[in-house]
Order: structure tokens, then sequence, then C-alpha cells
């Protein structure tokens, strides 16, 4: 699934036809941590399932220096990041 940039970061909940209208049309492939969850519920002809592939920084390059090409800035004194799960100090408590 490629998301449009500009598309609405959220969190996503994995149903049985969470992607069906992009399979028909598509190859779909699943990586990380998402890939094992997801290969149960999304068997088709044309998806993939890679488990031992994560996101990096560095898989990332490309499409930074594609944005720097087109001239494609985010605005740092403005952007926040968004993140899906909030902080939790990991700090343990003495007993």
């Amino acid at each position: 699934l490629e998301i449009e940039k500009g598309s609405e970061t959220r969190a996503f909940i994995l149903e049985e036809d969470s992607f069906e209208e992009e399979q028909k049309n598509n190859t779909c492939n699943f990586f990380g941590d998402g890939a094992l969850k997801s290969e149960a519920l999304y068997q088709t002809e044309n998806s993939y399932f890679f488990p031992e592939l994560y996101p990096s920084a560095k898989a990332m390059a490309q499409c930074s220096y594609k944005s720097y090409l087109n001239e494609q800035f985010e605005d740092v004194a403005y952007f926040e990041p968004y993140y899906l799960k909030d902080f939790v100090d990991g700090k343990k408590l003495k007993s």
C-alpha cells in the first residue's frame, strides 16, 4: 500500500478487508512485525510477506533525495511529529 503524500496519519486496525481494494489491482508488500500479523489475513496472489525486513532511515534516503530534487520541503519551524502511541517513561520505580 503506497500512502499518498499529505494523507492523514492514523492508527490502523487490521481487519480481513483492510486492503481489499489495494489488493485487487496492485502488488502489496508487507514487512516487519506487520508481515507476520498480516499473513493470515491477506493471502492473495499479489501479496508478499517479508517479516525479516524493517523500515529504517537508510531506506528513506531515496525518497528524501527525490523530494529534495523536486524542492518539496517541510517547514521544520512548524513541523510536529505525530506518534501513534503516547510516550511512557520506562524507568522502574523502587519498591
